[in-house]
């Protein structure tokens, strides 16, 4: 039976149903079940066609009638020719012995009588084994075809899955829109794609939640980085409000360590710990610089916190100096 390779049969047969659901007259419900029917047939033989391509949106009947078709064309016509030679045998056999008993005559005896049914009873013997060899045959063949339908089926599917894998990044926008076109496209053949896409989707909310807390936690050592920074700073200021408040007592006592040679235009020891201040505040801004020149990170902003802190505690820096630098290279 001819098949069109471009018609849904599956679809062509879903009409006729309706059709003879809705029929009432035996007669034209019978034409539309032979209809049924061939529309069946033609869908099994473009099924056997290309099972590979075909093959995944047919039932399991479908499948073993495809196979069935496919078996009864690799077999061809090897046992019908061997039933005609069979026939054609016992045919020339119950002739001759037709013949023989002309020669004799014996034509009507019960022995010739019982020869031919004998010949009979043999023919149908060899039919009966030649019906069975081919029937064992079209089975071991269909087996074959399933089996490699099956092993080409599933070697196809993981290659599939290994590459939708491999390639599942491009719907990481909105994975939650891909498994909702998946779940509502009607088609079952594509639904093991649903649990790789909620695992992708899965994994990416866990990975910014990962980031979300790694960034809290960067921002958390950075405040505490600067919090100590900013105590550090308050302790320099109270204890250079300390230094100042003796050596004004000294002052007045008649003793001037900024001015030991009671010089009119004032002492060295002032000036001295300036330019050392201001020597250390060059160094450290240079060493910032270093640092911020390989990128500003979290981290790279905790590590120069860290090291104004460090120069502001040792007294190596005023306040003034430490929030200016701050702000410059933090901020």
């Amino acid at each position: 039976m001819a098949y069109d390779v471009n018609t849904d049969y599956k679809a062509k047969q879903n009409e006729i149903k309706k059709q003879m659901d809705a029929e009432t007259d035996p007669v034209k419900k019978a034409a539309l079940q032979v209809e049924f029917n061939a529309a069946g047939q033609s869908r099994n033989e473009k099924l056997a066609s290309n099972l590979q391509k075909y093959g995944k949106y047919a039932s399991d009947s479908e499948l073993d009638a495809a196979a069935g078709i496919q078996a009864n064309n690799q077999i061809g016509t090897t046992y019908e020719n061997q039933a005609k030679t069979i026939g054609e045998y016992y045919d020339t056999a119950k002739q001759n012995a037709n013949n023989d008993a002309l020669s004799r005559g014996m034509a009507r005896s019960s022995f010739v009588s019982d020869r031919m049914a004998g010949l009979d009873s043999k023919r149908a013997d060899a039919l009966t084994s030649n019906d069975a060899a081919k029937a064992l045959a079209i089975q071991n063949a269909k087996t074959a075809i399933l089996n490699n339908y099956q092993t080409n089926t599933a070697n196809a599917l993981a290659n599939e899955k290994s590459e939708f894998a491999n390639t599942i990044g491009a719907y990481s926008n909105d994975y939650q829109a891909e498994i909702n076109r998946v779940q509502g496209n009607n088609d079952a053949s594509d639904d093991w794609k649903i649990p790789y896409l909620q695992a992708a989707r899965q994994k990416k909310i866990l990975d910014m939640q990962s980031a979300q807390a790694a960034a809290d936690q960067q921002a958390f050592e950075n405040q505490l980085a600067l919090d100590k920074l900013a105590i550090s700073s308050s302790k320099s200021y109270r204890s250079g409000r300390r230094s100042s408040g003796s050596r004004g007592n000294s002052g007045n006592d008649g003793g001037d360590d900024g001015n030991p040679d009671n010089n009119p235009f004032g002492g060295n020891g002032g000036g001295g710990a300036a330019t050392t201040q201001t020597s250390y505040y060059t160094s450290l801004s240079s060493q910032l610089e270093n640092i911020l020149d390989k990128g500003y990170t979290t981290v790279t902003a905790n590590r120069m916190a860290n090291l104004i802190s460090q120069y502001l505690s040792k007294g190596q820096i005023t306040q003034e100096q430490a929030q200016a630098l701050s702000d410059k290279y933090i901020g």
